[in-house]
Formats: structure tokens, sequence, C-alpha cells
């Protein structure tokens, strides 16, 4: 598990980064725990700064160099630390073994550096000036060795992305191993292998799990050509773009994302530009928007209400299925089987009418919800997105502005074909991806957080986070329509694994450190939400709603007020129409008699999902040793 890994090494630093400098009370150490050395470490703030948790970037020098690089200000002018840090960034800088202030002794950003660099971003991490979810690592130079070495060898590590300022590859052009004779490693053997192996930073660009960007002017400062660039990129690119890599994204400056380029053909670059950390600051604001969290506008309040009394976060989500979608192409080219042809009878979202028959169900049920104040969480996928892009049709925008979540709904069958989980994590992810570029494509301005789908996929988590999804939901087996006793509960958790349906050990597993919150679906009934489609047809649509009605009132029961407590059902456009003149109805009459004395009495209140999984965040702050089920 992720806590398991890094615990030991999270308190071992802890216990001892208690020494200031007896300067600004911003400078501290942090020991390294490999070697034992204590680093020097600085924190930047912006001259403005009101005391609030900022997104922060960690500086790697290059070459043998120290935090000078970054703090040393000309005269009359700011430091270079401080001028990214008055962009809104709160600066991390240090001195690796043996360099500036620190103990210990230089290893060429070796292991032991890289240890150090790891326990530096711990540290940081956890300090009041530091936003952990959104810290950058910046790399100049050399320093792409330390900076890569360490997130490829602590893989779990609090970083969101790299940024790599034209960072050499390997002893090519750091050892004077070939024709060139560049770098500052020369007379190092090139046959040494041991040395070699922790100093190759192409090698840990393959093991990158973090969106990759690198900055490369046609003139590289240091190298005769840009090969050194192109290799890098190619390595750190996920195999299902034609890379070697695991990264979930790159970028080679503003080009085409997730690209490689033959080393024989360069693209064009750039000139040097004349203010490289002002780059760098625009380029990380760009990945914090792409990557980073959001946060809720209205964030729902955790747990319970000003008197105490258990407060149940409640929410609905609608399911727009893949009507008429096809195979990725992604996934065929890894060996994915396309389906059968569609069925001509059956809906097809590429026809315009089924779109927006469906599209207008989405907007009225929108209305409904608003007049009782709530919002849904709408989970899309092509070709409704694609088609929507089309049409010109702004649905979704639309829903986004009015205070409605998009997210994603993946059916896995749908876009990677049969046997989709023979498929491998990357494939999953790129795919995913690509799933919510589509719903980007339709204006919706917010990051994509939730997903529901690929259930029985045990990877699926690890492809989801690596798409930047972080919230998920709605498990049932999609085989037997069926919920695991064990999922079903009011309280919210962080899985430590995926599961394949049959073995759910880790998935009903908490691990404070995974990359996503799972939302129960309540207290339910799980043979009655199993035989939906039974009790609709037997005893119509108000059968259904009894059903709902006595889980809701189950989970408002089974609200602790000490924790995060969650309830949601789903719904999909075109269904409980009812009659036409008065569409959907049974769901206001719902929401009327049932839902809206509930959040009058303080029982309920409304929530998207990735409000019930930030108001869950906000709880495991202040509850850091608490189970939460």
């Amino acid at each position: 598990m992720r806590g398991t890994r890094t615990t030991g090494v999270i308190i071992a630093v802890a216990l001892v980064v208690t020494t200031v400098f007896g300067q600004p009370s911003d400078r501290f150490w942090v020991v390294n725990p490999t070697t034992g050395a204590r680093l020097a470490v600085q924190v930047i703030l912006p001259q403005d700064h009101d005391g609030t948790a900022l997104p922060t970037l960690v500086l790697v020098p290059g070459g043998a160099g120290d935090s000078s690089t970054f703090t040393k200000a000309p005269p009359g002018r700011p430091s270079k630390a401080q001028r990214m840090a008055d962009s809104g960034f709160a600066i991390v800088v240090f001195d690796p073994d043996g360099r500036g202030r620190s103990d210990g002794i230089d290893d060429d950003n070796g292991h032991r550096q890289q240890d150090g660099l790891a326990a530096v971003i711990r540290e940081i991490a956890a300090r009041p000036q530091v936003d952990g979810s959104r810290i950058g690592l910046v790399s100049y130079s050399y320093g792409i060795t330390m900076a890569a070495g360490a997130l490829a060898r602590h893989p779990h590590l609090p970083v969101l992305y790299l940024i790599d300022w034209e960072g050499p590859a390997n002893r090519d052009d750091t050892g004077g191993c070939d024709e060139d004779r560049t770098g500052h490693l020369q007379g190092h053997p090139c046959d040494d292998e041991d040395y070699w192996h922790e100093r190759e930073a192409s090698s840990f660009a393959l093991q990158l799990q973090v969106p990759y960007q690198r900055l490369q002017s046609a003139q590289d400062h240091a190298q005769p050509d840009v090969e050194h660039a192109l290799l890098m990129i190619a390595n750190a690119t996920a195999e299902v773009y034609g890379g070697h890599g695991t990264a979930p994204w790159t970028r080679l400056n503003e080009r085409q994302e997730n690209t490689v380029y033959p080393l024989t053909d360069p693209p064009l670059l750039p000139p040097r530009p004349r203010d490289i950390d002002a780059l760098i600051v625009q380029y990380a604001h760009d990945l914090l928007d792409r990557f980073g969290p959001t946060v809720a506008a209205e964030p729902a309040a955790p747990g319970s209400d000003a008197s105490g009394e258990a407060v149940l976060l409640f929410s609905i989500g609608m399911h727009v299925e893949p009507m008429g979608a096809q195979v990725s192409e992604i996934a065929l080219a890894a060996g994915a089987t396309a389906k059968a042809g569609q069925d001509p009878r059956k809906p097809d979202y590429h026809k315009r009418a089924d779109f927006e028959r469906h599209a207008e169900n989405l907007r009225t049920l929108a209305e409904i919800l608003e007049r009782h104040g709530g919002a849904m969480t709408v989970q899309v996928q092509s070709p409704f997105t694609t088609t929507a892009a089309e049409l010109g049709d702004t649905i979704l925008s639309d829903l986004e502005s009015r205070g409605h979540e998009i997210g994603l709904h993946f059916h896995e069958d749908a876009h990677l074909g049969q046997d989709a989980e023979n498929l491998p994590a990357t494939v999953w992810s790129a795919v995913m991806a690509e799933e919510i570029d589509l719903i980007l494509t339709c204006d919706v301005e917010r990051p994509i957080r939730y997903w529901s789908g690929g259930n029985l996929f045990p990877g699926v988590l690890q492809a989801a986070s690596a798409a930047g999804l972080d919230v998920y939901s709605d498990w049932k087996n999609p085989h037997t329509q069926s919920t695991h006793p064990a999922l079903i509960g009011v309280n919210p958790w962080r899985p430590s694994g995926g599961t394949d349906g049959v073995d759910i050990t880790r998935f009903v597993q908490h691990d404070p450190s995974g990359p996503v919150v799972f939302l129960p679906p309540g207290e339910i009934d799980p043979l009655a939400f199993s035989h939906k489609r039974q009790i609709t047809a037997q005893e119509g649509d108000e059968g259904w709603f009894e059903v709902i009605e006595e889980s809701l009132l189950a989970s408002v029961e089974a609200a602790c007020p000490d924790r995060v407590n969650a309830y949601h059902f789903t719904l999909h456009p075109g269904e409980f129409v009812g009659d036409p003149r008065d569409p959907l109805a049974i769901i206001d009459r719902f929401l009327t008699e049932v839902v809206d004395p509930l959040v009058a009495a303080g029982r309920v209140q409304w929530a998207t999902f990735s409000q019930i999984a930030d108001a869950f965040a906000a709880w495991e702050e202040t509850h850091p040793t608490v189970s939460p089920r």
C-alpha cells in the first residue's frame, strides 16, 4: 500500500525537522534518511502573502549547483526565486548533500541525493505555507537526473507534475561518452555501469508516473543538438502513444501532447527565451489548471450541522450511456476487439433526434433540481459528447454554469472492446483521458474528477488516477447488476486497490494515501437494487421510488455525526418521464415530499459527487487517525 511504503520515512524526517538556522523561520533543515546529512531548505513566499497555503514549486539546480542559484539577488532587483514566488507560488529551494550549507558528500545526483530530494518534498508537503496537493517539481539542466530519479524511485511522492528545462538524457551528454565530448562528469569511466545506472535521466523517464513538460530551445544551453530532448520525451511518453514510458501526459514546449519525434527529424523549436523562469511559471500555471485538484465553490460541510445532528450529503447521478459508441482507435492499436455493427433499431446519439431528446430531458431535470436547491453530477461519454460538439449544442457547459458537475461515465466494453480487462492499465488510462478530452471540447471549464465504470478491472483505480480522476462510485457487478454487501454504507473511503468482482479485499480496505475517494451507495437493499427493471415493470415508477425512499431514510438513520455520510441514486436520460405534458413529475414529487422536509430539518444536504469527496478530504485532515467507516 502507498501509506505503508512512505509512513516510516515521513516520521523519521518529521522528528528531525526542528532546528532552524537562527535566521528567518522559512529556513529549516531536513535530514536525508539515506545519508544522515542535514539538508538546508528554504521556502520563499510572495511578498504580499496572506498566510494561505499556496501551490508550490520545488526547484532542483543544474550542474553541481545549490540554492544560491535561485536566491542570489542582483543589486536592486529581487532574486529568481522571489520573482517566481510573486507570481503566486511558494518556491522551495534546497542544497543537496555536500553543497551549499548542507552536510555530507556530493553524489553527482545519484541515488543518495535523489533520496534527499524525496525527503525534502515529503517534509514541505506538510508545511502550512504549502498546498500539498499542488506541488510541482522543476529541474534545471542536469537537475533532471535528481528530479526524475526521485520520482521514479519514490513513485508515491506528492508531486503533481514535472517541468524539465533542457536536461541531459544520459552519459553521452554528461560524461562525454560520445563524439561530442560534452558534460561536467567527463573523466568518469563510461563503462562503469554501477555509477551510470544511478545517473541517467532517460532511464528514470521510463518510470515517470506524473505529467512531464519539457522546455527546449532550438539551441541547447549545453548540447550541440536536441536529440537528448527527443529521447527524454520518447522515454516518458506512454506506449499507447508510441513512446516507451508510463507518464500519463507529456509535451515538448507547446507542441502536440503525447507525441514522440524521430531523432533524425526534430521538430521546429523556438529560440532561447529571454526569461526562462517566467516561462516556467507560465507552464506551471497551465499544468495546475490541467491537473490540479478543484475546490468546490460551496463545499459541503462534513459530518454534522451546528447542533451536532448527523448530516447526510445527498446527490443524484445521471448516467448518459454510450449509444452508438465505437471502440477507441487507441484500444484497437493495443489489440482490442471491435464490437459488432450497431443495431439500427437501437437509440444512437449520432442520430440528431435521439441526442436532442435526451439533451432536453437533462435540461428539464436540471430545472426541477434547481427549484429544490439541488444539483446533480452528469456523467457523459462519447458519442453524446462528440455529437454535442458537432452540433454546437451547449448542454454540458450550460449545466456546468448552473452549478451541476460534469463527470465521466466510462463503459469499458463500448470504448475498449470485448475482454477489456485483458488490456493494460496504460491503455485504459489513455482511453479515459481521450473521453475526458471529448468532454472538455464541449466548453466544460472545470477539470473532470469523477467517473463511474470499469468495475471488474483490478487496475481501474491506477488507470483513472493517471487520467486525472479522483472520485469514484456506482460499483456493481455488470453481469449480475448486484452490489457486494461489503460496499453498502454511507461513509466514503479510499480503496487500497481494485477488484475483479470476486476478491474485494483491497477495495474495501481504506488506504489514507489512496488517490481515489470512493462514494458508497448508501444503506440500500442490494436485492431490490439489482431488480430495478422487474420492480418498475410490476409496480411502475412509483414502486421504484418507494425503494429509493426506503434506502434514503435508512441512510439518514445510519449517518454518524463524527463521519462524512453520503447517499445518492442514479438516473438515465429518458427514464421516469411519465406524462410528456408534465415530464419527470414523479421526481419533482419525490423531492417535494421526501427530500425537501429532510433538508429543512437539517438531516440532508445537497452536494455534487466531487463536493462529497472534498468534504471527506476536509474530514481526513482533521481526523488523520480515525477510520472513515
